[in-house]
């Protein structure tokens, strides 16, 4: 069976090899093969909105939170990471990216990654936030209440910390930009003029891992 957590690309840190650190202790085999189809599940349905966000986010007339490939994709990294901390809460497989924490037992893990993707989608694309309310009331129908009560709150933690790690990455920053005649400068294309540059200083943005 995969583990889906290494599919999302994350558990390392900045300079350490792939997977370097596993918890000595393991969950039950069949306990964490069934966790993570369940899980599998989730992270595919909020990955799944989240890309739906990005979609909406360049429709004309509507309002622009996260407009150009390079914000979009910092949103899409912010999102993934929180369901990817969250997920690692239950079992501490891999290395955690930020939130180093354990699952209360009986907890949600469908409640907590979808909660977790919906409170990081929110900040992001806040003029979508009906659209992330009801896929969030989807995602949570049948759970047990006292496993979804514990599930959210583990959600609800891990976006936050997420989210204010990287409030101040440099991202908001006005980006003013002339453009020049010299190599390596922006010049408009004389075929599509109405084109323009974007995030022209994104590469002073803090990095989730590797140093830049």
């Amino acid at each position: 069976m995969f583990s889906l957590k290494s599919c999302l690309g994350f558990g390392v840190r900045a300079g350490s090899a792939p997977y370097r650190k596993r918890r000595d202790w393991r969950c039950g085999t069949d306990v964490l093969e069934e966790r993570r189809l369940l899980s599998a599940d989730i992270v595919l349905e909020w990955n799944a909105i989240a890309l739906d966000a990005v979609k909406n986010d360049y429709d004309v007339g509507e309002p622009h939170d996260q407009p150009g490939p390079t914000t979009a994709s910092r949103a899409l990294a912010i999102v993934h990471v929180a369901m990817f901390d969250t997920l690692n809460c239950f079992d501490h497989e891999y290395q955690e990216f930020l939130v180093d924490k354990d699952a209360r037992k009986g907890a949600s893990t469908q409640a907590a990654v979808a909660q977790a993707a919906h409170d990081t989608l929110v900040a992001l694309f806040p003029h979508q936030t009906a659209s992330f309310d009801a896929g969030l009331e989807n995602s949570l129908q049948g759970i047990d209440q006292k496993a979804l009560k514990r599930g959210t709150q583990l959600g609800e933690d891990v976006a936050r910390k997420i989210l204010k790690k990287r409030m101040n990455d440099g991202s908001d920053h006005m980006m003013n930009y002339s453009p020049g005649d010299q190599p390596g400068e922006y010049r408009a294309d004389p075929l599509h003029p109405d084109q323009s540059f974007i995030t022209p200083k994104w590469g002073k943005v803090k990095t989730f891992v590797i140093k830049s």
